[in-house]
């Protein structure tokens, strides 16, 4: 995991003075990205389930009539859209590096508190082989608004609360549809968290302990490729790609002359990122989709020996790449190509998901996507649609032309 949370510290830097670092988890449809949302906005927007992570810079909402010297926070909302047992490694790497853990739960999806119990306790067994990691845990028992929400004591019980043992850890009931006043529990939350994690920094607590089932063993024909094991590792083998690749000017022009030093899927990724990123979208899409041909059609098998170009997977994965990016902040410094490597870092921590060679499972069949119908002309999802962007993205832009007429 070493060149993941290289890549974390050197362009997310932690346990800066004046601010915080969040890790807000929770099995999906919890309500992280919409709660995030609110605390970055103060208001209100539509989202879509997170299958990046988003990352949002905010002022934490307080009871004190004193905002100065506010601490500022940055959560990481650590998207679960693909599964959390898929991501669990990649998480993990994240939450080290954080000031705190943001639990979320959704208070009205009885049915699903078990998994939920069954989540967190892996996450936080997996973290206390870290003798040094001492960060508080926040659970957000949310959307207690609804009718039928249960209780934050009930919900306590039903995560297994107890079996905690040696963490500072408190439940809190929120509300986002009550913004972010006294009545929507989240400034009672926060300043809860703002008061545990200095204690925790001081060493005033130890990592959580769970007791944990065994688990069982694997024989070699049921150990599954999608592991979160094996994507971390994944992700962890292309960011020491990054130290070690050609540069991106570089990179673009063995691509164009058909002189990559390999043909797989980081390679891909990377081609895709640099080309959208430069070009846009509209642009990049068609020089990908003719510069892929050229390739496959070039390299006379050297490199793409049994490989045939694929209309549908190909805009699959321009799709996708555009959405990661979309769904990255950027730095804010222009550093022209000789920047584009740690943007590229940046926009693999944000979307690890792009080492997954087999994330197209998650939307088509096989059948669909091997279809020749499929490798000759687009052919649409039968599982999923495919993430677009944000459609609270649209609403903010609107909400701005608005204010400019």
């Amino acid at each position: 995991m070493s060149y993941i949370r290289h890549f974390i510290n050197r362009l997310y830097p932690s346990h800066e003075p004046d601010r915080y670092r969040l890790s807000f988890v929770g099995i999906d449809c919890s309500g992280k990205t919409s709660l995030l949302y609110l605390l970055k906005e103060g208001q209100q927007g539509t989202v879509i389930p997170t299958i990046g992570f988003s990352i949002q810079e905010f002022t934490p909402p307080s009871l004190s009539a004193n905002q100065n010297g506010q601490k500022l926070m940055t959560g990481w909302d650590i998207g679960t859209g693909c599964g959390m047992q898929y991501i669990m490694t990649a998480i993990e790497a994240y939450c080290r590096e954080a000031d705190a853990l943001v639990w979320v739960v959704d208070s009205t999806d009885e049915e699903r508190l078990p998994t939920s119990r069954e989540e967190l306790h892996r996450l936080l067994n997996r973290l206390q082989d870290s003798p040094t990691l001492r960060i508080p845990i926040l659970i957000l028992a949310n959307k207690q608004d609804l009718p039928n929400a249960l209780p934050p004591n009930v919900i306590w019980d039903r995560l297994g609360g107890g079996a905690i043992r040696g963490a500072i850890v408190a439940i809190f009931p929120t509300s986002i549809v009550r913004g972010l006043g006294p009545e929507s529990g989240l400034p009672q939350a926060f300043d809860w968290l703002k008061a545990a994690i200095p204690i925790a920094r001081s060493g005033g607590t130890k990592a959580p302990l769970i007791p944990e089932a065994p688990k069982p063993k694997l024989l070699p024909h049921q150990t599954n490729v999608r592991s979160p094991g094996n994507l971390a590792q994944k992700l962890n083998e292309w960011l020491g790609r990054i130290e070690q690749d050609s540069t991106p000017d570089m990179f673009l022009s063995q691509f164009e002359q058909v002189a990559l030093p390999q043909w797989d899927h980081y390679t891909h990724i990377r081609l895709a990122f640099l080309i959208l990123k430069i070009h846009g979208r509209q642009k990049g899409k068609d020089m990908i989709f003719k510069g892929i041909q050229k390739y496959i059609a070039e390299s006379k098998g050297l490199q793409t020996t049994g490989r045939t170009y694929h209309t549908t997977m190909t805009y699959f994965w321009i799709q996708i790449v555009h959405f990661g990016i979309q769904n990255t902040v950027p730095s804010g410094t222009d550093n022209g190509s000789e920047g584009l490597d740690d943007e590229f870092a940046r926009f693999l921590i944000v979307n690890p998901y792009m080492a997954d060679g087999q994330l197209w499972l998650d939307y088509y069949s096989k059948d669909v996507i091997m279809s020749s119908e499929a490798k000759t002309s687009m052919v649409f999802p039968d599982k999923k649609p495919l993430p677009s962007i944000p459609i609270r993205d649209y609403v903010k832009k609107l909400s701005l032309l608005k204010e400019q007429v």
